[in-house]
């Protein structure tokens, strides 16, 4: 029930700061990025709801684990103990993967919200282009001073430390690893690459094993380095 809730929460959460960043003719990143703040906030107060009136998400999540398993383990039998470890490594970063798929789903509502509602008689600001995104150079020191202060949460034992850790950590590889696909893209199209083929590069970066983490390395390279100036000045 209350994953379902959740669910319905990242396409319905992120429209209020969408429809204001396109009728004040804001940034639309800023936007996306208000969206998926709402997220969060949301999905914070079910999580807390839902802990005090029932097992709470991750119990829920536990229960759906225990029906199916036995199911999935029919076709492999050897390997409970690595489809547990999966589904626990799921819902251990279920925070995280709420929040990176309110900002596609906020980046999404913006592309079509854009479209239809007006910003007085100017249209709205048009997304950039992927291989235009950048984050600032400070963003690193940003996502650091995060590390440091998950790691401090972690040492006062408010909460629990790993699993703060392991969630800001997926957020912090999937944000860089999206500028070292905003780099791929960039250089692909300074190649004169077709979109389609540039695009079905960037996706399957994202899928196959250890893709996504040459992307990250790209991305922090690309902001420590400036690469994407250097490929523009070729």
């Amino acid at each position: 029930m209350y994953t379902t809730l959740i669910f319905f929460g990242i396409f319905l959460f992120p429209i209020p700061a969408i429809l204001r960043c396109i009728r004040r003719g804001l940034n639309p990143y800023n936007g996306v990025l208000d969206g998926v703040v709402l997220v969060g906030l949301g999905t914070l107060m079910i999580f807390i709801y839902s802990s005090l009136t029932a097992n709470g998400v991750a119990g829920e999540m536990e229960d759906a684990v225990n029906a199916s398993l036995p199911v999935l383990l029919q076709s492999m039998p050897d390997q409970e103990t690595a489809v547990r470890e999966s589904f626990d490594l799921a819902i251990s970063i279920f925070p995280s993967v709420v929040l990176l798929a309110g900002a596609v789903t906020g980046y999404l509502e913006y592309l079509i919200f854009s479209k239809f509602v007006k910003n007085g008689e100017k249209g709205a600001w048009q997304m950039a282009k992927l291989r235009e995104f950048s984050w600032p150079r400070n963003a690193v020191y940003g996502w650091l001073v995060m590390f440091l202060l998950s790691w401090l949460t972690g040492l006062t034992g408010i909460l629990d430390g790993d699993l703060v850790m392991v969630n800001i950590e997926n957020l912090f590889q999937a944000a860089f690893a999206l500028q070292g696909t905003s780099l791929l893209l960039m250089f692909c199209f300074m190649k004169r690459i077709p979109k389609g083929l540039a695009g079905m590069v960037a996706v399957l970066a994202w899928i196959i094993p250890f893709g996504k983490s040459i992307l990250f390395l790209m991305g922090i390279a690309d902001i420590m380095f400036g690469l994407r100036i250097r490929i523009g000045a070729k």
